[in-house]
């Protein structure tokens, strides 16, 4: 490569000239150990091919490389940025940051290495709410990324009436569209008018449940004009009735306006009030209340002329108290329903447990549990009465009632028969440990109370003891 010096860099060469011919001069006379060997580095500015600017750095130790805004001559290149050194031309050597530590054990060249300077370019958003709006936000970058988002524009942008539908080249929409947030290149400058869709007219149904004509139970569905929707689906509040069965919907309460059938679509254009029509059913249903026990009965519903048998107690309990019969009213002054009767069904109604017995005062104890199927009491049951015994002396306790409860097995009967078994089992061997305890005086009762429904565990496999 051949260079054409400046006078500036001719002159440079001359004072290195000198400086060597005497460093030469003194290393004759001076001991060969004392000056370390100087060398060079030739900084080019390589800003093309036939490019003469350079500049020298010289030093005998490892110091930073000159930064090249302090180079003389100063380097530079217009449209593009310095991004550091390299020992070959076209970046292909050795590379060297700005500033960095060179040994300076080599003399060395480094040619800049240069970029061009990205080229930035404007999107202009226009709010185009009208044919004279002169609103409008900038955003500049020289790369690709995302354009801001509508809400984060600065002024706002706003059209009353209206919402935000995207971004086009033309103010009517003919040219090329971008979503909000989109990407967009920057490689040039471009206009971006917003385009608006007129804010749909939101329309309410009300919905009544119509049971009476004094009820006041709502719920409200909205719906857009332009978008038709499936109405009467997943109302909350369930609309109930009684023995009424729904048959659809009606703009009168009475059923003398516009009828609606349910589950259809349909696109309103106004606001509009519906009530539930209802037609009477042909199936009765009994219920049944535990009445101040626990436990529950499933209802029985039927056509009326059916028949059915009132339930027993099975599902029911009430610590001390057996069930007699069911009757319309709570406190036995209604019609009365016996336990096994066969009752033909003719209008619904609810049945109260009417009960036989008296409560409790204290449950203290209770013993279990009972081997599957068995009355037996083991050595582990006794020790359980001992401890009872004991306590009903140290308590004092002058009446004590046994009720035996076993798991379910699937026959009342059996049920029945068992827990009773138990009890009565607890009761004898608790009245000889009483004896053989010199207490006297204390009343004894066991009765069976069958199974607790569904409960197939043998934790319900025991004799509650409780004392008054």
């Amino acid at each position: 490569m051949t260079f054409v010096h400046s006078p500036r860099v001719s002159s440079v060469v001359r004072t290195a000239s000198v400086l060597f011919l005497v460093l030469t001069s003194f290393a004759i006379s001076a001991p060969a150990h004392a000056f370390p060997e100087v060398h060079t580095v030739t900084f080019f500015e390589n800003v093309n091919a036939s490019d003469p600017v350079s500049a020298l750095e010289t030093a005998n130790a490892p110091q930073p490389l000159t930064l090249i805004q302090n180079l003389d001559p100063s380097f530079s290149d217009p449209g593009y940025t310095f991004v550091g050194w390299n020992t070959s031309i076209n970046d292909s050597g050795t590379s060297y940051a700005d500033g960095s530590t060179y040994s300076f054990n080599a003399d060395v060249g480094l040619y800049a290495q240069w970029l061009p300077i990205a080229v930035v370019h404007d999107v202009t958003f226009f709010e185009n709410a009208n044919a004279t709006d002169s609103t409008t936000a900038m955003q500049a970058a020289g790369t690709p990324q995302n354009l801001t988002l509508i809400q984060n524009l600065n002024p706002g942008f706003s059209n009353a009436g209206y919402a935000f539908a995207g971004w086009n080249t033309s103010a009517n929409g003919s040219g090329k569209s971008y979503a909000d947030g989109s990407t967009y290149s920057f490689n040039a400058d471009v206009g971006l008018y917003a385009q608006w869709l007129p804010t749909p007219v939101v329309h309410n149904v009300t919905f009544f449940e119509n049971a009476n004509a004094t009820d006041s139970v709502s719920s409200t569905m909205k719906e857009t004009v332009a978008t038709p929707f499936t109405l009467f689906v997943n109302i909350q509040p369930a609309f109930v009735n009684g023995s009424h069965k729904f048959s659809g919907w009606n703009t009168s309460r009475d059923g003398t306006g516009t009828s609606y059938s349910d589950g259809s679509q349909f696109s309103f254009q106004s606001d509009l009030v519906l009530f539930a029509q209802w037609t009477l059913t042909l199936v009765d249903t009994y219920s049944f209340s535990a009445n101040g026990g626990s436990g529950t009965i499933s209802s029985i519903s039927g056509p009326p002329g059916s028949n059915f048998v009132v339930p027993g107690q099975t599902g029911l309990i009430r610590a001390g108290f057996v069930l007699t019969d069911w009757n319309t009213s709570a406190n036995g002054s209604g019609t009365k329903y016996l336990v096994g009767e066969n009752v033909t069904i003719a209008g619904s109604a609810l049945l109260f447990a009417q009960w036989s017995g008296h409560g409790l005062a204290t449950l203290f104890g209770a013993i279990g549990t009972f081997k599957n199927g068995s009355s037996s009491l083991s050595a582990a049951l006794k020790s359980q009465i001992n401890r009872v015994a004991l306590t009903i002396r140290s308590r004092k306790y002058l009446k004590v009632d046994l009720f035996g409860y076993t798991a379910t097995t699937g026959l009342n009967s059996l049920n029945l028969s068992l827990s009773r078994n138990r009890a009565i089992n607890v009761g004898t061997y608790l009245r000889n440990r009483l004896r053989a305890l010199k207490v006297q005086g204390v009343s004894i009762s066991s009765s069976g109370q069958g199974s607790i429904a569904g409960q197939s565990s043998n934790a319900y496999s025991r004799v509650e003891v409780f004392g008054v």
